[in-house]
């Protein structure tokens, strides 16, 4: 491996260079949603011994760069930039393992720039999904060297130390690994089976373990999902499987909630066509050449949690395919060195990876400020109740209450029972003096949330300064 890396130094500066080029603007880019409670107000983050005692790396890493760095932003995003390099590199180093050189280059050059990565990178929230990857990359390294036992180890500390839903798609991508690059005409089942009983033993004790480190986070986080509109399962997988389709192959519409689309009859008909016609792509590489079956069907094996029975994961999202397009990347490089034409494939080549970078490097001026993000955002998911509600507060924030109390209007136009929207706009009008206002919301968001206690103690204030004001 050393001999191979140091052969293809050139081509791995290449992609540090580009890939620094695409996201360098974003590199700055404010704490943004889920980032402040999880990191700025986490006592687990702000407090290093805190960090340690979790025994999980994305507390710990996030901690040590709070406590060297401090609330600044720009080094938890260059540490984001620096572990999708890795992956790149990581990912580099299993094409060239598995494909001639001319499919390694070119599908690593995908995965480094595809627009689709762009939410991984740029969310600093999201760097678990990065380590995730590293450890899914370096599973499969060890795969290809035949290096089991430590495999198993890798595998087994993944879990220990990361804790969420998305390590149980490793043993499945490794599995198909393995049945891609066994030698045997025909599957050996028995053989098969004993390669994944290790990791499904360690699913299933890392399963029992997320109950037990955070019970109640796991059962209402499964509820939440699971109580999106009663969508049906059978319902639900063509709009999943469309918008894996599209994210991967032509990422245009990238968002950080994929919620509150309006899908025609019509719309959803053609989802419905593309995921038949997804299957019968499988159907015809199983008989045709079923190393081509194995290799398109890591793409949604590295994505199981959407496609999941029981809900753990949102329908889409495009953190949700960073791995994804690693394969994808394969398979488009396939496809393209299918061009015998020398130059010919060197301007479809270029011309993508142009397309891709520009796409990319726009979002950087998305992920910039809150604002900028949740006006993007709503560009996209214009229906999205969320939306509005952060740019709410976004505009609460900036005093600028006129906006703000119509945003969460809005939130609340699209969902009437959305309690959050309502606590927002009660605490809105208390911050202007509309007390008669503020009370109608807040109370009506306790009415719908009875545990949103926030809405209470708004109202305790709300019953002092009324009693404080004069007749």
């Amino acid at each position: 491996m050393k001999n191979m890396l140091k052969a293809n130094i050139p081509f791995l500066f290449l992609i540090f260079f580009l890939v620094f080029i695409v996201y360098v603007n974003g590199m700055n880019g404010e704490f943004i949603a889920d980032d402040i409670p999880a990191i700025l107000n986490n006592p687990q983050v702000t407090n290093f011994s805190n960090a340690l005692q979790s025994l999980q790396i994305q507390p710990i890493l996030q901690s040590a760069i709070y406590n060297i760095f401090g609330s600044h932003q720009a080094p938890f995003h260059i540490v984001s930039l620096i572990l999708h390099y890795i992956n790149t590199v990581l990912f580099f180093i299993i094409v060239r393992h598995l494909f001639k050189k001319k499919v390694s280059v070119i599908s690593t050059l995908v995965f480094a720039l595809h627009p689709v990565n762009s939410e991984t990178v740029l969310w600093i929230s999201a760097v678990n999904y990065l380590i995730h990857t590293i450890f899914l990359f370096m599973s499969i390294i060890l795969l290809l060297k035949n290096k089991l036992f430590v495999m198993y180890a890798v595998f087994f500390l993944s879990m220990l130390l990361t804790r969420n839903f998305w390590g149980f798609t490793i043993p499945f991508v490794l599995l198909g690994i393995n049945i891609y690059i066994s030698p045997e005409t025909k599957i050996n089942i028995k053989k098969q089976f004993l390669f994944f009983l290790p990791m499904l033993l360690t699913m299933v004790l890392s399963y029992f373990g997320l109950k037990f480190y955070n019970p109640s986070n796991v059962t209402s986080r499964i509820i939440e999902l699971s109580s999106q509109k009663g969508t049906s399962y059978l319902q639900r997988i063509p709009y999943t499987t469309y918008m894996t389709a599209e994210l991967l192959s032509f990422p245009k519409n990238l968002t950080l909630y994929h919620e509150g689309e309006h899908i025609t009859k019509l719309k959803y008909e053609f989802m419905i066509l593309v995921t038949v016609l997804t299957l019968f792509m499988f159907i015809y590489a199983w008989y045709k050449k079923k190393q081509y079956f194995w290799l398109l069907l890591l793409i949604p094996l590295s994505a199981l949690p959407i496609f999941s029975p029981i809900q753990v994961a949102w329908f889409i999202s495009d953190r949700y395919l960073y791995v994804s397009s690693a394969f994808f990347a394969i398979f488009l490089a396939l496809l393209l060195t299918k061009i015998k034409n020398g130059s010919v494939l060197n301007t479809a080549l270029v011309l993508l990876l142009i397309v891709y970078s520009i796409k990319t490097y726009s979002r950087t001026n998305d992920w910039k400020t809150r604002k900028s993000l949740w006006h993007a955002t709503q560009r996209v998911a214009p229906y999205s109740k969320r939306v509005y509600n952060n740019l709410g507060d976004v505009y609460a924030t900036e005093k600028n209450y006129t906006e703000a109390i119509n945003y969460f209007l809005m939130a609340i136009k699209i969902d009437p029972q959305y309690a959050d929207a309502m606590h927002n706009l009660g605490y809105t009008y208390l911050t202007t003096g509309d007390l008669d206002n503020a009370e109608k919301w807040l109370k009506k968001s306790v009415e719908i949330n009875p545990s949103l206690y926030q809405s209470y103690q708004k109202l305790e204030l709300l019953k002092a300064l009324r009693e404080d004001s004069p007749l």
